[in-house]
């Protein structure tokens, strides 16, 4: 059971880190060039999101320094998000 559960949580999470990019690149890379800040800003909610499942995921392994350091990515991000959104 344990690992059906890792496995439909890596398929779940996997699928909307794709989800995410993909959007990001279809708009950057469109005709209209005043939306390139949502295609970044999704660029950078990828990157958190990322590291939040990196995160998680060296917290089971016991990895607490790498964990540390994807804590502090997280924070770098999502406070890029918040100065920016404002």
């Amino acid at each position: 059971m344990k690992n059906s559960d890792s496995k439909i949580y890596k398929i779940v999470s996997n699928s909307i880190l794709i989800c995410i990019i993909i959007a990001a690149f279809i708009v950057i890379f469109d005709e209209d060039y005043t939306n390139d800040f949502i295609g970044w800003f999704l660029i950078i909610v990828f990157w958190t999101v990322k590291s939040i499942i990196n995160y998680r995921i060296n917290i089971k392994k016991g990895n607490t320094k790498i964990a540390m350091a994807d804590l502090l990515l997280v924070g770098i991000a999502l406070s890029f998000l918040i100065t920016r959104v404002i």
